[in-house]
C-alpha cells in the first residue's frame, strides 16, 4: 500500500527515476493507495537527457506494482519487489512511449487503457 511520503520507482522512459507520493487521489475514505489508483507525486531524481518529457517537479502517476501481496478477483496473488508507478497526463494517457515490465489488468478497469496497449505484458 502506498501512503504519503512513500518512494516509488518509475517503470517507463519519460525521464524520471524516483518519485515521492504527495497525495493519494482516492474516492474512498482509505488513506492508502493500491494498484490502479492515481496519486500526485514529486519527482526526486531525473535522468539527465537533452529531451526530457517532464516539465515540472510534480506530476500525476498511476500505481502499477506494490510490495504488499494483492489478491486479484480470480484468486491469483500478485507481489512485486518494488513499488512502481507510471506518469500520466490529465487525459489518462502515459507521458512515455515505452513501459518496462508488466501491467496488471486492474489498471485497465480504472480507465487507463492506453497503458495496457503499450505495455509488454498484461496480467
Amino acid at each position: 500500500m502506498i501512503n504519503l511520503g512513500t518512494y516509488l520507482d518509475v517503470r517507463e522512459n519519460s525521464g524520471a527515476k524516483k518519485l515521492q507520493c504527495i497525495k493519494v487521489l482516492n474516492k474512498s475514505k482509505k488513506k492508502a493507495a493500491s494498484i490502479g489508483d492515481s496519486i500526485i507525486v514529486s519527482i526526486c531524481q531525473k535522468i539527465i537527457k537533452k529531451k526530457s518529457k517532464i516539465k515540472s517537479k510534480t506530476a500525476t502517476a498511476v500505481i502499477v506494482n506494490v510490495k504488499k501481496t494483492v489478491k486479484k478477483k480470480n484468486g491469483n496473488l500478485i507481489r512485486s519487489g518494488k513499488n512502481t508507478a507510471i506518469l500520466v497526463n490529465n487525459q489518462k494517457a502515459p507521458l512515455a512511449t515505452r513501459i518496462l515490465g508488466f501491467v496488471p489488468y486492474e489498471v485497465k478497469l480504472q480507465g487507463y487503457s492506453k497503458l495496457i496497449s503499450i505495455a509488454n505484458k498484461c496480467i
